[in-house]
């Protein structure tokens, strides 16, 4: 825990005094207290998470073309991603991608038109960040890369095998996508301070928690509200926070005032499956093949080295032309296959 009276970090190995403290713990994905979800979702916050999430999917499709039911071998291959939002969109055109095109060829005794990449969500639209114009062809484009887009459908439980829907219907499969927003981090609920009905932090236009002006919330965590309306749980909010609260320990030390903070949206994008995006960025609407072009020339704008920039350019020019990803490799056995579990250190 932390004493913020005393200005002390409670750590099993003594406290740690601090001058400023920034908390900065981040989020884990928010399964709305919904236990079979978290038992079988897979979520996409780490690195491990990617390489288990693409081992399942890979299995799925070896299990698949040896599976003499042909019922137990449609749900091995029908996937299901929750949540419609940039994250949700973006893995549910990739997917299809990936199913409909490079796995056809890697599976030739699969009947490929038995897929099912389901995309799931609650509300009446995906992409809300966005405007209607780009949200409607996001809609359309998911359509032609074979994704199955159901609205107005909130998921209330997962068991092995089937998805189950609050309308009493559902949908047989062994591979459940959770995107469906995020929530702070356990360790918040050590911290002896208030927190918002969503368990995150109220701060300060500074940033700072009411009462002690040493200490920051940055991220995730940060209940911050500008013009009205809290800001988003999303990396650019998070970015900003982290280099406003720098240059204010800064200013602090020199004896500098420092105006509150305020966050300026450079905009959003998200990639549709090839050589396809949508992208709202000061009041600029770009959809396509530009969009497109635009997300991949920022994406390798913002890695660090010219080695890094021009590998990845390879790579990605390998797999939009071949339509070939060539990371399709099982690196570990499944233990349960329908839920791949979390390990005790991640």
């Amino acid at each position: 825990s932390i004493d913020f009276d005393n200005r002390q970090i409670l750590t099993d190995r003594g406290p740690v005094e601090y001058d400023y403290l920034i908390l900065a713990i981040g989020s884990v994905p928010a399964f709305y207290g919904i236990p079979s979800i978290e038992r079988q979702a897979h979520a996409l916050k780490e690195l491990n998470d990617a390489v288990a999430l693409r081992n399942h999917i890979l299995v799925a499709f070896e299990r698949a073309s040896t599976e003499p039911d042909p019922q137990v071998r449609k749900a091995l291959m029908t996937f299901v991603v929750v949540g419609a939002g940039p994250t949700g969109v973006e893995f549910a055109g990739s997917l299809a991608v990936l199913v409909y095109h490079a796995l056809r060829r890697d599976y030739p005794g699969l009947r490929v038109e038995e897929s099912r990449v389901a995309l799931i969500e609650a509300s009446d639209q995906i992409l809300s960040s966005f405007p209607q114009p780009l949200q409607r062809y996001a809609h359309r484009r998911l359509k032609h890369l074979g994704v199955e887009v159901m609205l107005n459908t909130p998921v209330v439980g997962a068991e092995t095998g089937r998805v189950l829907f609050e309308n009493g219907s559902e949908i047989a499969s062994h591979t459940l996508f959770w995107a469906a927003g995020v929530q702070a981090g356990p360790l918040i609920d050590a911290l002896p301070i208030s927190k918002t009905r969503s368990r995150r932090i109220p701060v300060t236009p500074e940033l700072t928690l009411e009462g002690h002006p040493e200490v920051f919330a940055v991220g995730d965590i940060a209940h911050v509200e500008q013009d009205g309306e809290p800001l988003l749980m999303v990396a650019p909010v998070a970015l900003q926070e982290g280099e406003y609260v720098a240059e204010t320990v800064l200013a602090r030390e020199r004896g500098e005032p420092v105006a509150p903070f305020r966050y300026h949206s450079r905009g959003n994008m998200a990639i549709i499956g090839r050589y396809a995006a949508v992208a709202d960025a000061y009041g600029v609407h770009l959809r396509g093949l530009t969009a497109w072009a635009v997300w991949l020339g920022l994406h390798l704008y913002y890695l660090i080295g010219f080695r890094n920039r021009l590998m990845a350019l390879l790579n990605w020019a390998y797999d939009y032309l071949l339509v070939d990803p060539k990371l399709r490799l099982i690196t570990q056995e499944l233990e349960h296959f329908s839920h791949q579990p979390k390990s005790e250190d991640g």
